[in-house]
């Protein structure tokens, strides 16, 4: 798998930018400051749909437009595929995937179309870092091989943000510890089933 080629429209600091690559090693060259972090960043960016640095989309618009998009196209075994990010100012919704000739599908279903894996100067923290930016590093390279990965790892975050919602909640009621244990035995079961989906997947033979 690897990617053919690459469009640009008013992403950072590229106005418009088309660009080719060929299968194996591509050296990407140039002065300091023409953008080419900005490029990779596009190209990770179209792999997972968000940036690798801290930024919100609303600031990768390049100063003065009202949108950007990135275009890209993929060839792997299975033939040639085509895929798209755009993202647009007061648009509902601001951002929109498409793939395939298909507009408006899910960012999930976009898994495994092009995968890649990013380490900059940045990423030096997965090592010298806390467990979990290493945790997260490792999450967003699996979700893209794996769709049941991602969507058991959204839930398992969802779930235990609502828990713990649940925990503060119930910690100052007038209930006993049994009554709260049980209003919390619903969250935690889902929880278990949702951790042991998760490690199942993890395993060398499901990736």
């Amino acid at each position: 798998m690897f990617l053919s080629s690459l469009t640009l429209e008013n992403y950072r600091n590229y106005h418009q930018l088309s660009c080719s690559f060929c299968p194996g090693v591509n050296l990407v060259t140039g002065a300091n400051a023409q953008g080419k972090t900005n490029l990779i960043e596009s190209i990770y960016y179209l792999s997972i749909g968000k940036a690798y640095r801290q930024a919100r989309d609303a600031q990768l618009v390049q100063w003065g437009k009202e949108a950007f998009q990135i275009r890209g196209e993929v060839e792997s075994k299975r033939g040639r595929s085509c895929m798209a990010i755009s993202f647009r100012h007061q648009a509902h919704p601001a951002k929109v995937y498409s793939a395939g000739g298909l507009t408006g599908i899910k960012m999930e279903d976009l898994s495994g179309t092009m995968i890649s894996v990013l380490f900059s100067p940045e990423n030096m923290s997965i090592i010298k870092g806390s467990p979990m930016e290493r945790r997260s590093f490792l999450d967003y390279d699996i979700s893209q091989i794996s769709v049941s990965y991602h969507k058991h790892l959204s839930k398992y975050r969802r779930l235990l943000a609502q828990r713990n919602a649940l925990i503060k909640k119930i910690r100052f009621q007038s209930a006993t510890s049994n009554e709260k244990k049980e209003r919390l035995w619903l969250w935690d079961q889902q929880l278990i089933d949702c951790g042991a989906a998760i490690t199942g997947i993890t395993t060398l033979t499901e990736i």
